[in-house]
């Protein structure tokens, strides 16, 4: 609270009128008169002309009305704060995904804004206050500004317009807010947020956390991919379900092609964990497919295991606990748009008759396999060309090359080393098309070497065993092995990683991203510590209604203390 608020001094010339009420006498008849408080005229047995300008006899009265009427100021001005002393603020709002999930008065988003309205309204007057929001784009939504309706005016549009963006510009968000860090001494950066995928880095400015959310029960889509088969409409229909209850879920997913039912897949989610499974199912070409989760666990039979679904549980299991209300539901449909499954013309380089990789082209649907020794190779374009052995020849017009611990060429980006890889994968990108579907965790290597440039894609503890460049045009892949010194051949892995190599030299047309698809951390939607101290908040920020009040209940426990005074002076 300041008593230069406009209304307190306007308020505190109040007190003038009081006192001259104590010190003057306008009526000369003598009479009894009620108290009035402000304006009561003070009994005075003196003469008349000595009673123009008197002296303040009740003093004791004087003093309660002129304290009653400072705490009368003080309830309606109401007590305002910084948040640590700080001259600017900068509130950095997360609006991603998680933040729709909905909790006990809200969603998480209304409920952020409420405690940053809160905030505004117990600044400083001097106080200047920025908004920047993060979760999708990142960008500033109100430059440093003193006027709070500017503020509460750009929160509510961002409000407005919800939450359901991701985590990926999280660090641009946080490198604008460093930005308007002008005076490290005078700033401080709010971060209001559940959490959930956000990770703030440092900042050269004081960084607090305003946490929201508490465990809510959700279950979602985390991952839904179709990979083309053939070209009379096979697909395997790849789906990843997270759940975040304290126990077991039975769920049923609805896909949907072009409004026709194609199948309902049941799954058992185990508690606060995930689980996963891929279909083989029959679509008409050039549709897309829906996904679209309900929990059906109070219609399911009870089951041990679900023999469809490989499980992934990242805490023990639970009692059962009543059925709770999905919290999410932007994480309840997905799509995907389904490949035309045109063929991809593909040319193997090797000097041996018969090999795994040469077997499994051969007989996927889609390949047009052509087989070249390495000193005569073709012309003609190709989509993608595989190397088991180095080429004495150049490279035909190719935009994809794959080279299984061979060199690629003279002028490659990427180079085999010569000091040995050792047997552990202990690092993959997951996220790479060259990968899914395929764990590299437990593979044995056993010969191999490690590579050098380009960015690495598999490691192990010596070094990069996997790595990706650009090659003019092109796109490379080197592997420091064959696929014939590993065991991966003889795992199921396998067909999946030549599908893989497929789909990644396919036309343009036969990719297929998923939309409205979340990632874990948002279907989850599990409160994270923010890695910042919580916002210091005043016992008179934090409880300025309450004081607001009892600064109103002392006013009129002043008047009436006075109003007694009075009549027990009259009694007397």
């Amino acid at each position: 609270m300041t008593l230069l608020h406009p209304w307190a001094l306007l308020g505190l010339l109040l007190a003038l009128p009081v006192i001259g009420a104590y010190l003057y006498r306008l009526h000369k008849d003598k009479r009894a008169v009620s108290s009035a408080i402000l304006v009561r005229l003070i009994r005075d047995e003196r003469p008349a002309s000595r009673r123009a300008r008197s002296r303040i006899r009740h003093k004791l009265s004087l003093i309660l009305v002129l304290v009653a009427l400072v705490a009368g100021i003080v309830a309606l001005v109401g007590p305002r704060a910084g948040a640590g002393g700080a001259s600017r603020i900068v509130i950095v709002l997360d609006r991603s995904a998680s933040m729709a999930a909905r909790e006990t008065g809200g969603d998480r988003l209304s409920l952020a804004a409420r405690e940053i309205e809160d905030m505004v309204e117990r600044m400083g007057d001097g106080d200047e206050i920025a908004l920047v929001a993060t979760g999708g784009e990142a960008n500033i939504e109100i430059a440093p500004t003193r006027n709070r309706g500017d503020v509460i005016a750009a929160l509510r549009n961002v409000v407005r317009a919800g939450a359901g963006g991701d985590n990926h510009s999280d660090a641009l968000a946080f490198r604008l807010a460093d930005g308007l860090c002008t005076d490290r001494e005078h700033t401080v950066i709010v971060v209001v947020s559940d959490g959930a995928g956000l990770a703030p880095p440092a900042t050269k400015c004081t960084l607090q956390a305003i946490a929201i959310g508490t465990d809510v029960g959700n279950v979602g889509i985390t991952g839904l991919s179709a990979r083309a088969l053939d070209g009379l409409g096979g697909h395997d229909v790849y789906l990843a379900v997270g759940s975040t209850h304290i126990s077991q879920r039975h769920v049923e997913i609805t896909l949907v092609a072009d409004g026709s039912v194609v199948d309902v897949i049941g799954m058992d989610i185990p508690a606060h964990g995930d689980a996963e499974r891929t279909v083989r199912l029959a679509i008409e070409r050039g549709r897309s497919l829906t996904a679209t989760i309900s929990d059906t666990t109070e219609q399911a039979k009870p089951s041990s295991s679900s023999s469809s679904s490989k499980a992934k549980s990242g805490k023990g299991s639970a009692a059962v606990a009543p059925p709770r209300l999905d919290a999410l539901e932007l994480d309840d449909r997905a799509e995907v748009g389904l490949s035309d499954a045109g063929p991809v013309s593909v040319l193997l380089v090797t000097t041996r008759k018969n090999t795994m990789v040469g077997e499994a082209l051969r007989l996927h649907p889609r390949v047009n396999l052509a087989i070249a020794q390495p000193g005569a190779l073709p012309k003609t374009p190709l989509d993608l060309i595989v190397l088991e052995d180095e080429p004495r020849a150049e490279l035909p017009p190719t935009a994809h090359v794959v080279a299984l611990g061979v060199s690629p060429g003279a002028t490659s980006p990427i180079e085999l080393g010569k000091d040995p890889a050792t047997r552990t994968v202990v690092r993959w990108d997951f996220d790479s098309p060259w990968f899914r579907y395929v764990d590299l965790r437990d593979m044995v290597i056993g010969k191999g070497r490690l590579v050098a440039g380009g960015r690495s894609v598999v490691d192990t503890s010596a070094g990069m065993l996997v790595a990706k460049a650009a090659w003019g045009t092109r796109e490379l892949l080197v592997t420091g092995f064959s696929l014939d010194e590993t065991d991966l051949s003889l795992r199921a892995a396998f067909p999946n990683l030549i599908a893989n190599l497929v789909d990644w030299a396919a036309p343009p047309s036969a990719k297929s991203p998923a939309r409205g698809l979340l990632s874990a951390a948002e279907t989850h939607a599990t409160p994270s510590p923010l890695g910042a101290p919580p916002v210091a908040r005043p016992a008179r920020w934090r409880d300025g209604a309450w004081l607001a009040r009892i600064a109103l209940l002392v006013a009129i426990g002043l008047l009436l203390v006075e109003q007694a005074l009075y009549v027990r002076r009259q009694s007397t």
